[in-house]
C-alpha cells in the first residue's frame, strides 16, 4: 500500500492502528474512572485494627507467660527454685528446656497413637522424622528455639506462594498476603508481614531473623524495679514481633494514605506495587539490639572477616532508608523499615512497663478467679502479680 493512499484513508475500526488507539483510549478512560471511584485508603480502620490486634496479642502472650511460669514453678523442686531466685540463669534455662522436651514427648505419643492404622514402615519413618526434628530443636539454645516458630510460619507462607501456580491460588495469595492500601482490606497489615514471594527475599529476611531475632530475645528490656521472674522470654518476643510488624505496615499505610489525600491525581499511587515481607519487624529487633548492646560486633555473611559495631551497621541502614524514602525509591518499602526501626527504639524505653502491666493484669485476674493461687506452692518471685 502506498504511503499517500494510507494517509488518505479515514480511520475505521477495521484498521489495526485505529483499533489499538481505541483500546488504549478506553483503557485510559476506565483507569481514570477507577481512580475517581476508588476511595482513599482508610486511616481510622487501619489504626483500630493495629491497636486491637496488638492489644489482643499482648494479653494472649501475657497469659501464655503466666501459665508457663506457674507450670514450671509447680513442677520444680524447691531447692532448684531457690537457686534460681538467687540469679543462676542456667537453672531456669534448664527448667524451660525440660518443659519443652516434655511437650515434644507428649506430641510423640499423640502422633504414634494417631498413626497406628498406617503401614509399619511408613509409621516408623514418620516417627523417626519427628524424633530428628525434636533432637534438632532441643539442641538449640533457648533463645534460638524461640525464633523457630516464626521461621516455620514464614516458610509455610513461602511454600504457599511457590505452590500457588499449580494450585491456581495466585490471585488468592495476592489478595490476602500482600498489602495494597487502596484495596480497603486491613487484615493484610498482619498477613503481609509473614509473606515472602521471592526466594532471595525469603532467605535474606529469615537469615536476618535468625541472627537478629536471637539477639533481640536476649536483649528484651526488663524493668529493673521489677523483681518478678519470667521463666521464658518467648511469649514476650512473639508479642513484640507481631506488634512491630503491624506497626511497620501501619506506618507505610498511613504514609500512602496521607499522600493520597494531598496529591490531586493519585494515579501513580494507585499503581504502586503491593508490599509484603517481615523486614519491618526485623528492623525493630535490630533497633532493640543496637540500643541494648551498642558495642556488639557484626560481620557480613559473605565477608566474615569484616566486623563493625552494631550501632554503626544499623545506623547505616537507617540512613539508607531515609534517603530511599525521601527520593521515592521503590525497590524496598523504606517507610516500613523506618517504622520498624522507630518501634524498636521506642520499645527499648517503654516496652518493659507495657509487658509487665499486661502480665500483672492477667495475674490479678487469675488471683481473683482462684483465691487459692497463693496456696499451691508457687514462689512469690514466679508470680506475675
Amino acid at each position: 500500500m502506498l504511503f499517500s493512499t494510507w494517509v488518505g484513508r479515514t480511520l475505521h475500526t477495521t484498521s489495526r492502528c485505529s483499533a489499538r488507539v481505541s483500546r488504549l483510549h478506553r483503557a485510559e478512560v476506565n483507569n481514570a474512572r477507577r481512580i475517581r471511584l476508588t476511595p482513599p485508603p482508610s486511616i481510622f480502620r487501619a489504626l483500630g485494627f493495629v491497636g486491637g490486634v496488638s492489644a489482643v496479642t499482648y494479653m494472649g502472650c501475657a497469659a501464655w507467660s503466666v501459665h508457663t511460669n506457674e507450670r514450671i514453678a509447680s513442677e520444680t523442686d524447691a531447692s532448684i527454685s531457690f537457686s534460681f531466685f538467687l540469679g543462676m540463669r542456667k537453672n531456669y534455662e534448664m527448667l524451660v528446656q525440660n518443659d519443652r522436651a516434655e511437650q515434644w514427648a507428649q506430641g510423640y505419643h499423640r502422633l504414634a497413637v494417631s498413626l497406628q492404622a498406617w503401614p509399619h514402615a511408613l509409621r516408623r519413618a514418620c516417627l523417626r522424622m519427628y524424633e530428628k526434628m525434636a533432637d534438632t530443636y532441643l539442641g538449640l539454645p533457648t533463645y534460638q528455639q524461640a525464633v523457630v516458630p516464626l521461621v516455620a510460619l514464614h516458610t509455610a507462607v513461602f511454600a504457599a506462594w511457590m505452590l500457588s501456580p499449580a494450585l491456581r491460588t495466585t490471585s488468592l495469595m495476592y489478595r490476602f498476603f500482600t498489602h495494597r492500601p487502596a484495596s480497603g482490606r486491613v487484615v493484610t497489615l498482619l498477613t503481609s508481614a509473614t509473606s515472602h514471594k521471592g526466594l532471595a527475599h525469603f532467605v535474606l529476611n529469615n537469615l536476618a531473623l535468625w541472627s537478629v531475632g536471637s539477639c533481640a530475645i536476649q536483649a528484651l528490656p526488663r524493668d529493673k524495679r521489677d523483681a518478678r521472674v519470667e521463666a521464658d522470654t518467648q511469649p514476650h518476643f512473639v508479642a513484640f514481633y507481631v506488634a512491630a510488624g503491624l506497626f511497620a505496615s501501619l506506618v507505610s499505610h498511613l504514609a500512602l494514605a496521607l499522600r493520597w489525600r494531598m496529591v490531586p491525581k493519585p494515579a501513580q499511587l494507585l499503581a504502586r506495587r503491593a508490599s509484603l515481607g517481615a523486614s519491618g519487624a526485623i528492623y525493630a529487633a535490630f533497633a532493640l539490639c543496637a540500643c541494648t548492646m551498642p558495642h556488639v560486633q557484626l560481620s557480613l555473611v559473605f565477608l566474615p572477616m569484616l566486623t563493625f559495631p552494631i550501632k554503626w551497621g544499623f545506623g547505616s541502614l537507617v540512613l539508607l532508608d531515609v534517603v530511599g524514602a525521601v527520593r521515592g525509591w521503590r525497590v524496598f518499602d523504606h517507610v516500613a523499615h523506618l517504622g520498624g526501626a522507630a518501634f524498636g527504639f521506642v520499645y527499648y524505653f517503654v516496652g518493659p512497663s507495657i509487658w509487665n502491666t499486661c502480665r500483672g493484669i492477667y495475674g490479678i485476674r487469675r488471683t481473683n478467679e482462684s483465691p487459692r493461687a497463693h496456696e499451691v506452692g508457687i514462689p512469690a518471685a514466679f508470680r506475675p502479680w
